[in-house]
């Protein structure tokens, strides 16, 4: 297959649709901004639209009163599902997603973590992402959201294997497809590579040295020169160990791949698997940016009205999914 290039997955520089469909609010980046500054006529960062929509009171009333479930039956909801009073919302949303968008051929899954420092009872700490603190959600993407399971802690118990169940129930929307998935380590081991492969998937990801499948060479960071790699064939998918620098070593894990090619006239002469999964990792981070990019969200304390805003303005691509679900918000 082609190796795709990274502009497959990022919305363009200048493309002015994006100020046409978004809210003005959010092309001009206005979050964390008080209604009052928003909608004061003679301010400097005034948005003309949103005084033309409705006013100061109206929007502060449609605010304090927003809710997304029957309040009187959440709490024997909340007792089997912690999520239940964004879930009817989210079912919608998903659906929506499914209905509109058609996916290319080659996906990524990976993890958003949606800012949050408030209470909630499925609060996630990653260090590694910006934010640090919010509320995680795993989706699989194209240029666009296609499908998403927020983690909701250990609910149901201490479960085993996680990101590969969550990547299986993931992927389970596109079985039979033939589409190629791109994952990070968190999600890949060998049974997720055979799941797919058994319903007409291929997976593509890196892998933790520390896995026991791993032959033992794979497993050490040093050991091979730099820009050297070494291969390993299995019946179901193949492994490359690339020595990148002196101390640190890439393992990827491909079922789409069969043999060790390497690109052509480079210094670094990258396996081609490498260069695959560095071109289509990028889907759900370029989707993450825009959520950071054009969000309008307010300061809050409820987590439900943080993933109505993550929802409604963290992807710009999704705003014909939006239109038939939130209008009644503004009857």
């Amino acid at each position: 297959m082609d190796e795709a290039s990274d502009e497959e997955f990022l919305p363009p520089d200048n493309d002015s649709s994006l100020e046409q469909d978004e809210p003005e609010g959010g092309v001009r980046k206005q979050h964390m901004v008080s209604a009052a500054e928003v909608m004061e006529p003679t301010a400097s960062d005034g948005v003309n639209i949103v005084r033309a929509c409705m006013s100061k009171n109206r929007f502060k009333t449609l605010m304090s009163c927003l809710r997304f479930d029957d309040k009187s039956t959440r709490s024997a909801r909340r007792a089997k599902d912690a999520f239940a009073p964004f879930r009817d919302m989210w079912d919608q949303f998903t659906a929506n997603l499914d209905q509109y968008y058609i996916a290319g051929p080659l996906l990524a899954i990976d993890k958003q973590l949606i800012p949050f420092r408030g209470r909630c009872n499925f609060l996630q700490y990653l260090p590694s992402k910006p934010d640090r603190y919010g509320i995680k959600i795993v989706w699989v993407c194209h240029c666009f959201p296609l499908l998403g399971i927020p983690y909701l802690g250990r609910a149901l118990g201490r479960q085993v294997n996680l990101g590969r169940n969550t990547a299986l129930q993931l992927a389970q929307l596109f079985f039979k497809s033939g589409r190629y998935i791109t994952c990070d380590n968190y999600f890949t081991i060998l049974e997720l590579a055979a799941g797919c492969l058994k319903n007409s998937l291929t997976v593509v990801g890196t892998v933790r040295t520390n896995k026991r499948f791993l032959p033992a060479p794979f497993q050490k960071k040093r050991g091979l020169a730099v820009h050297s790699s070494e291969f390993s064939y299995g019946a179901r998918a193949t492994l490359v160990n690339y020595q990148g620098k002196k101390n640190k070593n890439t393992v990827v894990l491909s079922s789409m791949h069969d043999e060790g090619i390497f690109e052509e006239g480079a210094p670094k002469r990258k396996p081609e698997i490498i260069l695959f999964y560095t071109s289509t990792k990028r889907a759900v981070d370029a989707m993450v940016k825009m959520a950071h990019v054009y969000t309008t969200k307010q300061v809050t304390k409820r987590w439900p009205k943080v993933m109505f805003a993550n929802e409604k303005y963290g992807s710009a691509w999704a705003h014909d999914v939006f239109e038939r679900i939130f209008t009644f918000f503004l009857l």
